[in-house]
């Protein structure tokens, strides 16, 4: 398998085991940017979860992560994020076992 197409299947069993979780306040806008995803919208989809990393969320931190470090790759369009931002998201995600809400 390509490097490329495991970090696809990464993310996408990311998302994919993200929905059904039970719901708290922040998870609205979480579930939003998800079905973003999930419909292919993905500059709404990356503008969700990089506000939900922003303020803490997990997965939404590992997902806008490799959303901007393949995004090229994976969606055919880059995505912004400053270094600063995707190193707090790394530190996010790494302090945040994975699907943990």
């Amino acid at each position: 398998m390509r490097r490329s197409q495991l970090v696809h299947a990464t993310i996408a069993l990311t998302v994919a085991t993200s929905w059904g979780l039970p719901a708290r306040a922040n998870d609205v806008a979480f579930e939003v940017a998800l079905q973003n995803y999930e419909d292919c919208r993905w500059q709404l989809a990356f503008d969700g979860l990089s506000r939900q990393a922003d303020q803490g969320h997990g997965d939404a931190a590992r997902i806008a992560n490799l959303m901007v470090r393949y995004g090229r790759t994976l969606y055919g369009q880059a995505f912004a994020a400053s270094e600063a931002q995707m190193q707090r998201w790394r530190a996010i995600a790494v302090a945040t076992p994975q699907h943990a809400r």
